[in-house]
């Protein structure tokens, strides 16, 4: 009797695990987690699901994501769901398989959910350009992002840190009129930005076919107080920076700078040698550190030893600020 008990218990047990080997599932679904950029959903199933090529197969999730796309059969077991643009930051996306899903065969399969999140918002370029050894000592910085940050967020985990100063400096973020006119004054530089966070398609709330800048997701900010001359800052892009949906970023960026040297000019001329004076039919140059507006530089005038003024010319091949 306990022999047939063990062989009937034995038996059950073998027909439990084949049954569990055959159980319908998804056996892989990518992406998951955090992730970036995310353009197409792919789905694999244990067993065929489908008969290939038949248009009227139905989707096997619900999908709950504010992206919008379209799902379709690549074979009887792959399954591909196409967003019609690279996901923006701040977008959670859920696929829960439908309720009584059956493979072809008629096998159920199992409930399964799967989740992924595009993150926080993370800076996908910047200007000045990372790493420009020329800053202003006010510098303002323009940061195109792949989403709009909630600004609460950015005032409490994004600062300029500064070397030599043991504190971290807030980042004053630049916003309304004055945003706007930043923007419009550097509109080629903000257009090249513009261009970063549509290349991949609709990003945000900014559209290729949108050229109102105002609207694009870039964060026009400066360092809280004005930068030693020739100092080292990293504007530092926090943890915990969140979308206007509540997605915070999970790691840290570091955009490296050097502020210009202390500005300073100097004055050169052609001489005979190094003891005599300039050569007077030739021309004198007055050279800065950093470019002066065009407006200031037009007022510089030379007094020689009689009184006589000379007016200066610009050089149209030096940089000057309009």
């Amino acid at each position: 009797m306990r022999i047939r008990s063990f062989v009937l218990a034995l038996t059950l047990s073998l027909v439990a695990a084949v049954a569990a080997q055959d159980a319908a599932k998804v056996e892989s679904f990518s992406p998951q987690g955090q992730i970036k950029d995310v353009r197409q959903v792919v789905a694999r199933f244990s067993q065929p699901m489908v008969s290939f090529g038949d248009p009227r197969s139905e989707a096997p999730f619900d999908v709950t994501c504010a992206g919008t796309g379209r799902g379709r059969w690549a074979d009887a077991r792959n399954w591909l769901y196409d967003f019609e643009h690279d996901l923006p930051a701040g977008i959670e996306c859920s696929f829960k398989t439908k309720a009584g899903l059956k493979t072809f065969a008629g096998v159920e399969v199992a409930a399964q959910t799967f989740r992924f999140s595009t993150g926080g918002p993370s800076i996908r370029g910047a200007w000045p350009d990372e790493g420009e050894e020329r800053s202003a000592e006010a510098q303002v910085f323009l940061l195109a992002l792949d989403a709009h940050a909630d600004l609460a967020s950015v005032r409490a985990n994004a600062y300029c840190a500064v070397d030599g100063i043991g504190e971290r400096l807030p980042l004053n973020i630049i916003d309304g009129k004055e945003r706007a006119r930043i923007l419009l004054e550097q509109k080629n530089r903000a257009r090249v930005l513009f261009g970063v966070i549509t290349k991949r398609g609709k990003r945000g709330l900014a559209s290729v076919k949108d050229v109102r800048l105002v609207d694009a997701p870039i964060l026009v900010a400066s360092c809280g107080r004005p930068l030693p001359a020739g100092a080292r800052v990293r504007l530092v892009w926090g943890m915990g920076i969140q979308t206007t949906s509540g997605i915070a970023t999970t790691e840290v960026q570091t955009l490296p700078y050097q502020v210009r040297p202390q500005f300073s000019a100097r004055f050169t001329c052609q001489r005979v040698n190094a003891n005599a004076g300039c050569i007077p039919v030739l021309p004198v140059q007055l050279e800065f550190t950093a470019p002066v507006a065009r407006n200031i530089a037009s007022k510089i005038e030379l007094r020689a030893a009689d009184g006589q003024v000379h007016s200066t010319t610009i050089d149209p091949n030096v940089a000057t600020v309009d």
